[in-house]
């Protein structure tokens, strides 16, 4: 049976001059994920709560010192402080090809933060747990820039939507095919879904 070791943290929120946390301790949480002999790290979302103002954070951890694979999905807070859109976040959650949740597996705009990536037969699934149902409207909606939660009024939040769920069943039925095991990660828990 093959196996993996990986680290895992979430919740970190950093944010200068907001948070206790420091760039340091991103380093210390890689230097462990080094010394333990892990082959990725995973970062399950409020890594940040400024990604265009923490700069030093997101090189430390996208360019680790020790060249380290990583892998993070959004948490509530990621696009909390302004002009931190999905287009400028869903490319510093990882610092690997993945294979994004779009028509063509590609991370084009950037309005889609759920992929998956596999190696040494596991497929890891990286949900993002930000959709609500808009009943206004009859839509499913993403959080948005400048919010650390759902659209006001909204209903069904911290989900992951039918559009994405219907990507997660494809994906973990072709892991099954593959005879690939699986980990499924995310920010909020699945029990409101």
């Amino acid at each position: 049976m093959k196996e993996i070791k990986f680290t895992v943290f979430a919740d970190l929120h950093y944010r200068k001059g907001m948070y206790i946390p420091s760039v340091e301790d991103m380093d210390s949480i890689i230097d462990s994920a080094d010394k333990n002999g892990s082959d990725l790290v995973v970062h399950l979302g409020d890594m940040c709560n400024d990604y265009i103002g923490s700069k030093e954070l997101i090189n430390a951890y996208l360019n680790n010192k020790h060249g380290l694979s990583v892998y993070g999905i959004y948490g509530n807070h990621e696009l909390e402080s302004e002009n931190n859109s999905m287009p400028v976040v869903t490319p510093m959650l990882t610092n690997r090809d993945v294979i994004w949740g779009t028509a063509d597996g590609k991370i084009g705009d950037g309005s889609i933060g759920y992929y998956y990536f596999d190696t040494n037969g596991f497929r890891f699934v990286m949900t993002d747990t930000n959709y609500s149902y808009n009943p206004q409207k009859d839509i499913w909606e993403h959080n948005v820039t400048c919010s650390y939660g759902p659209p006001h009024g909204n209903t069904h939040i911290c989900a992951l939507g039918p559009v994405q769920l219907k990507w997660l069943d494809d994906v973990l039925c072709d892991a099954a095919e593959k005879s690939f095991r699986c980990i499924v990660c995310s920010h909020m828990s699945f029990s409101k879904m």
